[in-house]
């Protein structure tokens, strides 16, 4: 059997309970976090041999027993709850112990940094690694979910971002950090107020609906460096999440509709989770979410909770120019407004407003009943005995000048008239012919092509009917203009 590694020197204002020996099996080494309602410590078990997180619960101080004893009973519920899921994106946990002094969870020892750390060092992502880390948090959630588990606390700083690119969601209301203070009987708020869902701040029990408000959040924190709510005190912070609309996030790109999605204020009307993750995969920079690539510039972090190492330098794929974080218009230039989100639905696609009518003017022709045509014979000449000159006197003989003809007799001005009047209907009668030759050919083919919806054209009335032949009366002829 391999000795157990030697511990790390602890840092200053470690404390003095480092080298504490938990439940028999855990010895305490360094603090690596600490809360209002608990310390995390790095620490090393000594049966297995290996390095491992604890966090001490502590109670928040004038609470009775009655409220300690239902503290200690919900953690371990859910302690019980997190240890059986086996999922690549939440963080393991390996066992809990209760001392008087308040439980202790032991967990699996990360080198990571929190994701709040990461915003506050190195500045808002790019949408697509911002898409990873909701790929992996979101996963994490349905996971729990799955196993009854609501989370309660989805934020940046419960997000490990792992120096092999993993991404962790960890703490699953079991433990809490400083300002973390949802609801009890002594008025103990479980929840960030920053990141806590509007129903939840406003009495009512937390839901998976819940934690979908907190990916909404995050993904918000991720690609705008702060949460979407924060008013800088714990009051008017909860105000504003139960009252105030969303934000404007400018620099969430692909992102945007997700994010507002996700912060409906309504419960029953919010994005669930799964449908997140569907669409966080379409835009992220690796689909599977398990990778990051966040690489250190000096220094390793171990997590859960803050390290005092240096922050990771985040490439150029991930990072968002600084540019680009606050674009600062010239003096005299307005603001440029961001494009609006693509009204995407529940299965992500598109829903494509209806074209609008389009008001076509009539033709000059269709008021005054200057150009009513008569309708093509079979031939595909006007038939007489239907033309509203079918009374007019009988062709000239043979021989009898052309001069003579009431063309002639009209004078310049009818040959014009009577020369538009032919170029109009020879135009319309081709146009009609067009589409009644085809839908012919389509009837016979029965083939129906999808419509293609352009517009609407109110033409005046008679124009473009069609009237049956004489001779086929399953199959109409075009006709220009009918009464």
């Amino acid at each position: 059997m391999h000795p157990p590694p030697p511990p790390r020197e602890r840092p200053p204002g470690a404390g003095p309970t480092g080298g504490r020996l938990i439940g028999d099996r855990y010895r305490l080494d360094q603090v690596i976090g600490r809360g209002s309602m608990g310390t995390v410590w790095s620490a090393t078990d000594e049966v297995l041999h290996r390095r491992v997180a604890v966090k001490e619960i502590n109670f928040p101080s004038g609470i009775d027993p009655g409220e300690q004893a239902e503290i200690t009973q919900r953690t371990l519920r859910e302690a019980r709850a997190v240890a059986a899921l086996s999922n690549p994106f939440v963080t393991t946990l390996f066992d809990i112990v209760l001392p008087d002094a308040g439980p202790v969870i032991v967990m699996e020892l990360l080198h990571a940094r929190s994701l709040a750390e990461v915003l506050k060092e190195s500045g808002p992502l790019r949408d697509g690694a911002a898409a990873v880390i909701g790929v992996a948090v979101a996963s994490g959630l349905l996971a729990a979910h799955a196993a009854g588990i609501t989370h309660r606390d989805v934020k940046p700083a419960n997000v490990l971002l792992c120096d092999d690119g993993r991404v962790k969601l960890t703490d699953f209301g079991i433990a809490r950090n400083n300002g973390d203070q949802p609801m009890t009987a002594t008025g103990l708020l479980l929840g960030s107020p920053a990141y806590i869902a509007p129903e939840v701040a406003s009495g009512q029990q937390a839901t998976p609906a819940s934690d979908a408000w907190g990916l909404g959040a995050l993904l918000f924190a991720c690609v705008e460096g702060r949460p979407p709510f924060d008013r800088g005190d714990p009051i008017a912070t909860l105000t504003s999440v139960v009252r105030d609309p969303v934000p404007p996030h400018p620099h969430a790109g692909r992102l945007g509709h997700l994010i507002t999605s996700l912060l409906t204020k309504d419960p029953r009307a919010r994005m669930p989770v799964r449908q997140a993750l569907s669409l966080t995969r379409r835009i992220a920079d690796d689909p599977s979410g398990t990778l990051l690539h966040l690489p250190r510039t000096a220094g390793t972090g171990t997590g859960p909770g803050p390290s005092a190492d240096t922050a990771p330098s985040l490439p150029a794929a991930a990072r968002r120019p600084a540019a680009a974080r606050r674009p600062a218009p010239a003096r005299g230039t307005p603001a440029p407004t961001p494009a609006p989100a693509p009204p995407w639905g529940a299965g992500g696609a598109a829903h494509l407003a209806p074209l609008a009518p389009v008001d076509v003017p009539a033709p000059p022709w269709g008021a005054d009943g200057a150009a009513h045509l008569a309708p093509l014979a079979p031939g595909g000449r006007p038939d007489p005995a239907a033309s509203p000159g079918a009374d007019r006197p009988a062709d000239p003989p043979v021989g009898t000048r052309r001069g003579s003809s009431p063309v002639e007799q009209a004078g310049p001005s009818g040959r014009r008239r009577l020369l538009l009047l032919a170029v109009v209907v020879a135009v319309l009668a081709a146009v009609g012919g067009y589409f009644g030759v085809r839908a012919v050919a389509e009837a016979g083919s029965g083939a129906v092509g999808p419509p293609v919806v352009t517009g609407r054209i109110d033409a005046p009335s008679g124009v473009g009917t069609i009237a049956p032949r004489p001779d086929r009366p399953d199959r109409p002829d075009p006709v220009v203009a009918r009464r």
